[in-house]
């Protein structure tokens, strides 16, 4: 497996506030209240306005995007995305909820001009870090790029017929002069190992063991460690936790694999020595998130923290000249979840360090991340239920930044909020303002603070199933 060696320390985060767990990866507590889409306040008119009203100012210097069709190739619609992400080596694309299908399909083609237009050669799911690891490593292989991506990222993407486009087209690049590469970021294991198919995880560590003759291998504990290791890889979603007896042998074992792993990186091959620390991290991380009795806002800070771990190896070791794409949720993409509030000024439960916050403090500004809107239309899973209904949209607030985007007329609109130097034309921008970023949910923020450019559709539909 080729990979790298250069491996971050995420500094301890402090006390952490209420939140909500990333929409794209699971039961999204954001969309099980539909009754806080309403607005409770209404906005106040007398904050400062541009030279020319919000509404002119909108339609004028947001670009109206043609196309979201993944087969649409005449980019001159998404140009001005070149200057607006400039620099930047990742680009964070989020998502509303998770159950977005006209979301998904702008976020397939977006993917595809970054690659071939912008240079981005690196796609980044909020999948298993290990997984995707693995997957990529098939494909390199010579193995069917489209089947190893669609069986390894999230169950929301994979099961999306609006993605399928996108798992063809890696398929398609895998053997050009320039493939797409596929990684991972979550401590979730996300891949065929989750089917029970294949030891996986267990399996390539001993490899990778045997490889530097790793005393580990020959220790007492080993065999039962190593076991419980496979079953934790293997563990589908909402299984039981790890029994008694696994429970112990990973409490005795996991500390023992990370000071070998971090022993072993002046010892084996700077690329597999850099990949397992971090994959240690990850397994680490998810055998506290299936066995410790962790208070919500406690469980997403392991998780973004162990995210953050990941995508910083990947920018700073795996992939150090090359620029990334995330695929991810809005509320992982987030630069300051601090400035998110209700529309009565009340704080939201966004005030967790999240990976759009963590990932900067080591990589600095170098992210540009993009919020998706929607002005109307319904969202919901590819299989609806009583407890999962298809949720229609209420109409958004005519200030909000959904309604002035919804009164531009455009079906899709993309607009560079974080414009600096600031100007008397532009610092009104960063007066607080309602959107539906964030689950639905009615949030006032300085939105520049938040992400960097908001991606507009006028028309939301649910998520369809893949063939």
């Amino acid at each position: 497996m080729a990979v790298a060696t250069r491996r971050s320390r995420l500094p301890v985060l402090g006390a952490l506030s209420a939140c909500v767990l990333a929409a794209g990866l699971g039961a999204c507590s954001l969309n099980d209240v539909p009754g806080l889409q309403l607005p409770t306040a209404p906005l106040d008119t007398t904050t400062p306005r541009p030279p020319q009203s919000v509404q002119t100012w909108l339609d004028t210097n947001s670009t109206t995007v043609r196309s979201i069709e993944f087969t649409d190739t005449d980019f001159t619609d998404l140009a001005p995305l070149r200057d607006a992400i400039g620099s930047a080596r990742i680009v964070m694309l989020g998502e509303q909820s998770g159950l977005d299908g006209t979301t998904f399909r702008a976020k397939a083609r977006l993917v595809r001009y970054l690659h071939e237009e912008l240079g981005f050669n690196v796609l980044v799911f909020e999948s298993g870090f290990y997984d995707l690891q693995a997957a990529w490593a098939r494909i390199e292989a010579g193995g069917d790029a489209a089947a190893a991506s669609r069986a390894s990222v999230s169950a929301a993407w994979r099961n999306s017929a609006e993605v399928q486009p996108l798992f063809g087209y890696l398929e398609d690049r895998a053997r050009s002069s320039r493939p797409l590469r596929l990684a991972g970021i979550t401590p979730e294991f996300t891949g065929p190992a989750t089917d029970g198919t294949g030891a996986g995880f267990a399996d390539d560590l001993e490899g990778y063991l045997t490889s530097v003759a790793s005393p580990l291998l020959s220790a007492e504990w080993w065999p039962s460690f190593r076991g419980a290791m496979h079953r934790l890889a293997t563990r589908a979603d909402g299984a039981a936790p790890p029994d008694s007896a696994d429970r112990a042998a990973l409490t005795f074992g996991l500390p023992r694999l990370r000071n070998e792993t971090n022993r072993l990186v002046n010892v084996a091959p700077p690329e597999d020595a850099g990949f397992w620390i971090t994959a240690t991290y990850a397994i680490e991380s998810q055998f506290r998130l299936v066995t410790e009795p962790l208070l919500p806002e406690l469980r997403n800070n392991l998780r973004d923290s162990s995210m953050t771990e990941s995508l910083v190896w990947l920018a700073q070791a795996r992939y150090p000249a090359e620029k990334l794409i995330v695929w991810t949720s809005s509320t992982a993409s987030i630069r300051s979840p601090r400035e998110l509030f209700t529309p009565l000024g009340e704080a939201t439960g966004h005030e967790r360090a999240v990976l759009g916050t963590l990932a900067r403090t080591t990589l600095g500004d170098i992210i540009y991340s993009i919020g998706f809107l929607a002005g109307s239309g319904s969202y919901g899973p590819v299989a609806p239920t009583a407890a999962a209904p298809i949720r229609p949209l209420v109409s958004p607030l005519p200030e909000s930044w959904d309604g002035l985007f919804l009164a531009t007329g455009k079906p899709f609109a993309f607009l560079h909020l974080r414009r600096e130097p600031l100007t008397a034309e532009t610092v009104w921008l960063y007066t607080p303002r309602v959107s539906r970023a964030i689950g639905y949910q009615q949030t006032l923020a300085r939105w520049p603070l938040v992400y960097d450019a908001f991606f507009f559709t006028a028309g939301m539909t649910p998520v369809t199933a893949s063939p």
